[in-house]
């Protein structure tokens, strides 16, 4: 359980950038993808917690900034109609989902 609303589920997807994951929002009743932020070669996992390679922490945090600056470019686009209509954007503390359904216009 993630921040007490979000279940996570497998790994979908891992590229150099992170991992995708399949969720379920437990207070939308949806399914989601749970993107995290995981960049190959910079990090390491100890347990639940991401920490910076020693020696690597200043472009860990330089490519998390634009992780997170991505992340909330989409965000603000949620208010454009038709194209964006369907995806919703969640900030999990270093971490963003994005639900899509399609629909018919």
């Amino acid at each position: 359980m993630l921040q007490s609303r979000y279940i996570v589920g497998k790994l979908l997807h891992f590229n150099g950038e992170g991992a995708t994951y399949i969720g379920y929002d437990m207070q939308l009743q949806a399914p989601v993808q749970i993107r995290e932020y995981f960049p190959r070669g910079l990090c390491f996992r100890s347990g639940t917690e991401v920490f910076a390679d020693e020696g690597l922490t200043d472009a860990y945090d330089r490519h998390r900034v634009s992780f997170l600056n991505l992340a909330q470019a989409l965000a603000r686009m949620r208010s454009l109609t038709a194209i964006l209509r369907n995806c919703r954007i969640y900030f999990l503390a270093g971490l963003f989902s994005a639900q899509r359904r399609r629909f018919k216009l």
